[in-house]
């Protein structure tokens, strides 16, 4: 078995960003933006936001160090961070560490202003595990968008694994509920407790 990286650190290829660039909300160029596990700001940079506009966030602080300078990035663990307001983002977009997949999607959710949107580039077996099951009907997803034909690399050797990954894009309304779309989760009802 392969050993992972520390920190989980394996970075978004530039491609399967500016795959999303088309189905991001109209404005998104000038809403505040959220990147909670910015890495060496793979995501940042395919989305050509280096601007004070951005906050990025990550426990690595050799990774923060590539970040331009007009980013406010913040040396800290996303889960133990707090916005100095909230709910604060009106778009958070990232590519949560493996090892707390869960956990992140739930602080992003947290973290996002009313009217936001949150786009998480995660595997598709995201929608497995009893764990998470609850949480997929708690949080209706708005929209997926899976990244097809050559697997993603996110080692820099052009690796990959056998593993699928899209988008998983929510939405909120302007009270801050999550808008459903057309990715219904289904389940016995004697697994949802």
């Amino acid at each position: 078995m392969t050993e992972r990286r520390p920190d989980d650190a394996y970075y978004t290829p530039e491609w399967a960003t500016r795959a999303l660039i088309p189905h991001l909300p109209k404005g998104w160029r000038r809403q505040r933006l959220l990147e909670p596990s910015c890495g060496d700001g793979a995501i940042i940079r395919a989305l050509d936001r280096a601007d004070d506009n951005t906050t990025a966030v990550d426990v690595r602080n050799d990774a923060l160090e590539a970040l331009p300078p007009e980013v406010r990035a913040i040396h800290r663990s996303f889960l133990d961070w707090r916005p100095p307001w909230e709910p604060s983002f009106p778009l958070v977009i990232t590519n949560p560490p493996f090892n707390a997949t869960l956990e992140f999607a739930e602080a992003c959710l947290r973290w996002c202003a009313p009217r936001g949107h949150v786009f998480l580039l995660m595997r598709l077996s995201f929608f497995g595990s009893k764990k998470r099951q609850r949480f997929h009907f708690d949080n209706p997803i708005h929209a997926l968008y899976p990244l097809t034909g050559k697997r993603l690399s996110f080692t820099g050797d052009g690796k990959t694994d056998n593993t699928e990954y899209a988008w998983f894009h929510w939405r909120k309304d302007a009270r801050g509920e999550l808008i459903p779309g057309s990715v219904h989760p289904l389940a016995r009802p004697e697994d949802l407790g």
